[in-house]
């Protein structure tokens, strides 16, 4: 699981850059997860990936593939332009496997990005609501929340090791939503991104 099991976690994963066929683009540079949600037990999940842009001009749009076994992807969603998109009714407790190509304006499709595997909790999670760049200053990660409740951003750097860093201190959310900037992405390969709870404000009398 790329979270782990803990609950009220989120994470993401920006991948290297997939070889791509000439004709087609010359850049597709990441492919990025950063949000599960939905409810308890067998309540079908949703997860929002996004990816960065190919600087490629004649870049026409992507297409998002995902199944169940790797390298085998039962459904394909042409997004269109889009960098971003929603899958939902996924299963809690199954493994998914994402890959992305683009096509340019002659239909003609890339090679797959790298493969990112993701097992969707069995718990519901801590929703990041987008992870932006901001330049050369890092990427901007931002969640729900809730007003007086506490927050820390945790990383790894690959899906094998359970051992989990801080990059942040305790962040104590002030409305529905809480942002923070890991200014140390910029030039890395790869990153997972979870958000932990550390503490959950009472709801208001």
């Amino acid at each position: 699981m790329i979270c782990g099991s803990e609950v009220n976690e989120s994470c993401g994963v920006i991948l290297k850059p997939p070889r791509l066929w000439r004709a087609a683009v010359r850049c597709l540079s990441g492919l990025l997860v950063f949000g599960s949600y939905a409810g308890f037990g067998v309540t079908p999940a949703s997860l929002t990936l996004a990816w960065d842009a190919s600087s490629d001009p004649d870049i026409a749009g992507y297409i998002l593939y995902y199944g169940t076994a790797s390298q085998t992807y039962a459904n394909a969603t042409n997004v269109g332009s889009s960098t971003s998109y929603t899958i939902s009714g996924l299963s809690r407790g199954t493994t998914y496997f994402f890959a992305v190509t683009a096509y340019n304006t002659f239909d003609v499709e890339s090679f797959f990005s790298d493969e990112i595997s993701y097992e969707v909790p069995l718990v519901p999670q801590v929703r990041i609501v987008s992870a932006i760049p901001v330049g050369p200053s890092g990427l901007k990660l931002t969640w729900e929340s809730s007003a007086g409740s506490i927050y820390r951003i945790t990383s790894e750097t690959t899906l094998t090791n359970a051992d989990w860093i801080d990059l942040s201190g305790d962040i104590i959310a002030s409305g529905p939503t809480a942002s923070w900037v890991d200014t140390t992405a910029p030039g890395l390969a790869s990153r997972f991104y979870r958000v932990r709870l550390l503490y959950e404000a009472p709801d208001p009398l």
